[in-house]
């Protein structure tokens, strides 16, 4: 399974903010897209899943082009978790079971999974059990964002997008979840592409980085060819000092800012 964007721009009015992006992606790793806020990122995101359509360049997943795919086939190959959770009047189990609904003949046919065994182990290793006839309103946002990883996991997909996956949760459930989706990741050998602000975490659990600036890819690559105190101080205006043990980056820790951006 590979994933490539050639040459992709987008504009929005005119004004592009994707310029020309080319890289791959391929099963069993983790690719994190890293930088400021404005860089890209999201709507990088949102033209690989063909909610934005690019103003030039090429989504290929397996060689096929994905403006090929019915909206029906995309959903059966990519799952993705954008950073606003959907708050809808439905339950935490019945929102987790939407993710099957690609793959069923009719959406009548919902209830005959909801006690499939590889459901409920994706709801157990969610920690979700106590939460599934809870409605999506009466649970906090980090529970949400939980419940939506699970929905993206029931779905099965070849390519997993996760826009600021960790967002809404505390350290301990940041972990937590960066791990779960880490074994996902190398078992199921999929492609996982996710957004970050969060260099440590980037840097701990992407087998592959990209660094994003106005729109280009300033830097990709390893994250510790990547995330250096350089390219850091050119892209965020911040000072960092990376730590380091046996060629690999522990954390990165922010020191003070350069310039302050515009």
């Amino acid at each position: 399974m590979l994933l490539k964007i050639c040459n992709v721009t987008f504009a929005y009015n005119s004004v592009d903010v994707l310029k020309n992006i080319t890289f791959e992606a391929k099963e069993g790793e983790i690719l994190g897209i890293l930088g400021p806020n404005g860089a890209g990122k999201t709507t990088l995101l949102k033209c690989i899943f063909r909610a934005l359509i690019p103003k030039h360049g090429v989504i290929l997943l397996d060689g096929t082009d994905i403006k090929k795919f019915s909206q029906r086939e995309l959903a059966k190959n990519m799952a993705v978790v954008m950073q606003e959770d959907i708050v809808a009047p439905f339950t935490v189990l019945e929102t987790i079971l939407m993710g099957r609904y690609p793959h069923l003949e009719s959406p009548f046919k919902i209830l005959d999974v909801s006690s499939s065994k590889f459901i409920e182990e994706i709801i157990n290793m969610l920690e979700l059990g106590k939460l599934l006839d809870r409605g999506l309103n009466e649970i906090s946002g980090g529970e949400r964002r939980r419940v939506h990883i699970a929905r993206a996991l029931v779905q099965q997909p070849k390519v997993l997008l996760l826009d600021e996956p960790t967002v809404h949760l505390d350290l301990n459930y940041q972990l937590f979840i960066m791990e779960i989706i880490k074994r996902y990741t190398i078992s199921k050998r999929i492609i996982t592409i996710a957004t970050f602000h969060d260099l440590s975490l980037a840097v701990r659990f992407c087998d592959k980085v990209i660094l994003m600036k106005n729109g280009i890819i300033f830097a990709a690559g390893k994250p510790e060819e990547v995330i250096t105190p350089e390219n850091i101080e050119s892209v965020y205006n911040v000072r960092i000092k990376v730590i380091k043990e046996n060629g690999k980056i522990l954390a990165v820790v922010p020191l003070e800012i350069t310039r302050r951006r515009l």
